[in-house]
């Protein structure tokens, strides 16, 4: 006897139900476009780099301590590897478990909004609402994770 799906599973998802995962992507991707930009920029401005190889290559100097924002952009760079892999999964899982466009809409854009505001929080450091904004970013995935959970 063959396991039983849940009837969203039998239905190809369409391209209105796939639309909220692109604008995850999409949103994610210019995010981290940007804060790669503005690394470039500013060590391109400064001529200061961290590493002995890029300084040779760039023509600049090497630096114990890297430009204040450089450093900022990169760790808003490692803090999205904390948990939008785990949005973006579970947004995959939401979807394709049959969460709806219309829901996926809204909950895909807050947590963009609220990503985007917690990198621009780290750049330009302001706490502690950038730990608030972190928090809902993250009840959020919680949210889609368990509506995933019950629509399985």
């Amino acid at each position: 006897m063959s396991p039983t799906l849940p009837p969203s599973w039998s239905a190809p998802l369409t391209s209105l139900a796939l639309g909220p995962f692109w604008l995850l992507l999409a949103g994610l991707t210019l995010k981290f476009l940007v804060l790669t930009i503005l690394q470039g920029l500013r060590r391109s401005r400064t001529h200061t780099f961290r590493w002995p190889e890029d300084a040779r290559h760039w023509g600049g100097t090497v630096v114990a301590d890297e430009d204040p924002l450089c450093v900022r952009a990169q760790a808003a760079l490692r803090n999205d590897g904390e948990s939008q892999p785990l949005f973006v999964a579970a947004t995959a899982l939401w979807i394709a478990a049959g969460a709806p466009a219309t829901l996926a809409y809204p909950v895909v854009t807050a947590y963009l909004a609220l990503r985007m505001v917690h990198s621009s929080l780290l750049l330009l450091p302001r706490q502690p609402l950038r730990n608030r904004i972190f928090g809902l970013s993250v009840l959020l995935l919680l949210a889609v994770l368990g509506d995933a959970c019950r629509r399985l």
